[in-house]
This record gives C-alpha cells, structure tokens and sequence, in this order.
C-alpha cells in the first residue's frame, strides 16, 4: 500500500468513525450543549476511528475491534446520551446494518462496473476501491438520512418490550452478515459460481429491509398509541373547558336576571339617606359577585387556549386533592404548538407533579410559572419534596434515569421540548424539585 492509499484510507476510516458519532447523537440525543458536546463527540470519534483503522489493517472484519466498538458505543452511551441502555445499542445496530449494507452495494458496483470485480473493492493498493468505499459512505449518509428522519415521524414512548423484540434479530443478522461476507469473499477468490455470490448480496440485502420495516412499524404503533391517548386527554380539556364556559353563562344568565332588583336595593338605601348602608350592600353584591365567577373561570383566563384550558383543569385537579398551588401565568402561546404535543408537555409535567405531592405527608406544594422572554416561553414548574424522600430524589436525579421521581412521562417531554428545539433541564434544589424548559414561540412543526 503506498503512502497515497494509506491517506485516502484513514481519510474514509476518519468519515466514517464521524459519521457514527453523529448518527448515535441524533438518534439517542445527547446530554450536553456546547463545548460539552462537541468535545465528547470528537473524542469519541477519534476512539472508533483508530479501532476502525486497526480492523482494516488486520482483514475485512476482526472480531476484536467489533466487541471495542461495543465497547466504546456502551461507554460513550453512559457518559454523554440520554435514554436507556437499550436505545444506545439500537442505535449502534441500525448503524451497522446501514454500513455493512452500503459496503455489500458498493460491492456489487464494483462487480457490475468494473473489470476486476468484487476484488478491486478488497484490494487496498487500488483507486477502485477509493471510489467504491467513497460511493458506499453516500449511500450510509442517505441511509441516516432518511432512518432519522422516520425515527422523528415515529418516535413514540421507549418501551422495552418494543427495543427488546427488535434487538435480537439485527443482533444475529450482524453476525450472519459478516460470516457470510467472509464466505463469499472466499467463494470469488476461490472461483465459486458467481450466481450464488448474486443471489446472496440480494438475500443480505432483502433481509435488511424486512428488519428496518420491522423497527419502523413497531414506532409507528408506538406512536398510534400515545397519540391515542393524548387525544382521549385532549377531548376531555374540551369537556372541562364547555363545562366552564357553561358555568360562566349561567351565573352571567343569573346576574342579569337579579340585577334589577339589586340596583333598586341599592336605589332604596340611597333615597333614605343611608349611604353607609348602601354602600355596604354594594361591596356585598361585588364580594358575592367575584367570589361565583371567580371560582368558575379558573386559575387562567385565558379563552381560545389549548394552553390555559390545560392549566385550568390540572390546576384545578391539584387544588382538589389539598395541594397549596402557586400560578404566575404572564403569558401563554397561540397556535405555535401541536394541541397533542402541549397535552403530552403539560399532561406529564402536571400529572407526575400532582402525583408526587399527594405521597408527601407534611407538606404539597406545586408552583407553576410561564413567561415569555427574548422571543422564548420560559415554562417553570416546581414541587415540593418531604425531607423523608429527599434521598431517593436526590439518587434518582443524579443518575438521571427515566423513571425518576416523576415517572417515565418525563422522557416524553423531552421528546417534545426537543421536537420543537427548545431546552429541558431538571434540578433538585434544597427540597424542591424543578422543571425549566425554553421553547422557541416562532417554531411551528
């Protein structure tokens, strides 16, 4: 191999360590923003391109290098991406499938278009095989392309039973792809009936597509189900929200009615001169007054809102089982997002809020604040965490696992925050457990 090949080697060795990295970044979501994110990446990146570089050194395929890849996935998994174990070596799977299908592509090209055949791709001193391996990585960008976009039309809640079934049939196909890689490598050196080599790359092939049909169909349900939910959830704010509003109208219908006769009241203690007393029977009406239409509008006054009708009904909920709810509503948004993506934002974040309190004993507390600012809804939510559970919060937040102290519906935020391009952090702070989330007002999906 001369010193040209050697570069155009680790330059695709290089391309190809990069493109995992990224792939595994977007399909799992990283922890981190910034410097955080693009150090991990890199050093990462440079781990699986040295291991990548070892492996074509050494043969086609090296089981050695296979198992550091795990390896290096496992461990950058654990340190930088969110989500389950599981999903990260998901991740790993559908990257190598696409990879070791773009290579089978790519050879049969070579096949097809040169002279030298499926041997131009495996000899490292050619500028054939440049070409192929450069042709296979367009293809492995098209593939992440196109896999990703499909998660993000798909993405529902991450269950095991869904990763579980699918992770042991691409497992198993890896190695049979592999083995039979090796053999018909073999079976062309050793002048084998090349129909047989056609008629395996079409079966490799065929198999990863019934695989990859597999994956997306399960998301697909995944997500059939939870936008099932969310819409059962969104049918019954509308009910809660008509049922407001029906109140609202009664005691508008009642007011009307009895006016009359109060302005007379007040007409009689005014002709009599009696203008404390009347002015008293005035703050008795206005004090009964607020009192019916406040306790029928709400916490949020805000009509026409998928938001404020949310808020109201959760709100509601919480003041219902004896929690102490402190509200500072300055600003909600129109139409900016999906009405099933801001049930799933505030259902969850409410829910699991609501649900922690009523176990605490000495003291529920829920505060709720939404502003805007700089163009962003800054959403805030807090609950309060009895010091005999303050250990178990604090355990669950620093290994920041899905199932923390508000259930596994936080991961679903996160999937909405990240959908629309916003920022989700959690925190426990003294005996508080807080949720902030930036969302960009103008994006609309």
């Amino acid at each position: 191999m001369t010193g040209i090949d050697m570069v155009l080697e680790l330059i695709i060795d290089a391309l190809e360590s990069i493109l995992y990295i990224l792939f595994l970044n977007r399909f799992c979501c990283h922890k981190y923003k910034g410097i955080k994110l693009w150090s991990s990446t890199f050093l990462a990146a440079m781990l699986l391109f040295f291991n990548i570089a070892i492996a074509d050194w050494n043969s086609f395929f090296f089981w050695p290098t296979t198992l550091l890849d795990l390896f290096i996935v496992v461990f950058y998994g654990i340190l930088c991406l969110c989500g389950p174990w599981y999903s990260w070596l998901m991740g790993a799977v559908i990257f190598n499938l696409g990879l070791i299908c773009s290579a089978i592509i790519s050879m049969a090209l070579g096949y097809l278009l040169t002279e030298n055949g499926i041997s131009s791709w495996m000899r490292a001193d050619t500028f054939e095989r440049f070409l192929l391996l450069v042709v296979g990585k367009v293809i492995l960008v098209g593939y992440m392309y196109g896999f990703l976009k499909l998660r993000r039309l798909f993405t529902g809640r991450d269950k095991k039973i869904t990763y579980g079934g699918i992770f042991l049939i691409p497992i198993i196909t890896i190695v049979l792809l592999c083995l039979l890689l090796q053999n018909l490598v073999q079976a062309y050196h050793m002048n084998k009936n090349m129909t047989l080599l056609i008629s395996l790359i079409i079966g490799i092939f065929a198999m990863f597509n019934v695989i990859l049909y597999l994956f997306i169909y399960a998301m697909k349900k995944e997500k059939e189900s939870r936008e099932k939910q969310l819409m059962i959830e969104l049918m019954e704010i509308q009910k809660h929200s008509y049922q407001n509003e029906l109140e609202r109208y009664e005691i508008i219908r009642r007011t009307g009615h009895d006016i009359k006769n109060q302005l007379l009241g007040i007409k009689y203690y005014f002709d009599c001169g009696d203008v404390k007393e009347g002015q008293r029977y005035l703050e008795e009406i206005v004090h009964r007054l607020s009192d019916e239409v406040g306790s029928s509008t709400g916490f949020v006054q805000m009509r026409d809102s998928i938001w404020g009708a949310m808020l109201n009904m959760k709100l509601e909920k919480a003041r219902a089982c004896q929690i102490t709810v402190k509200e500072s509503i300055e600003y909600l948004p129109g139409n900016e997002m999906n009405p099933l993506d801001v049930c799933a934002l505030l259902g969850n974040l409410l829910d699991n809020a609501i649900e922690a309190e009523e176990k605490n004993k000495y003291h529920k507390e829920l505060i709720v604040r939404i502003h805007e600012e700089y163009g962003n809804l800054c959403l805030y939510i807090a609950n309060w965490v009895d010091n005999e559970k303050l250990q178990e919060a604090i355990e669950k937040v620093s290994r920041k696992k899905n199932k923390s102290l508000h259930g596994i519906g936080l991961r679903n935020v996160e999937l909405t925050v990240e959908k629309y391009g916003g920022i989700f952090q959690q925190q426990l702070k003294e005996n508080w457990f807080q949720i902030k989330i930036l969302l960009p007002i103008t994006v609309k999906l």
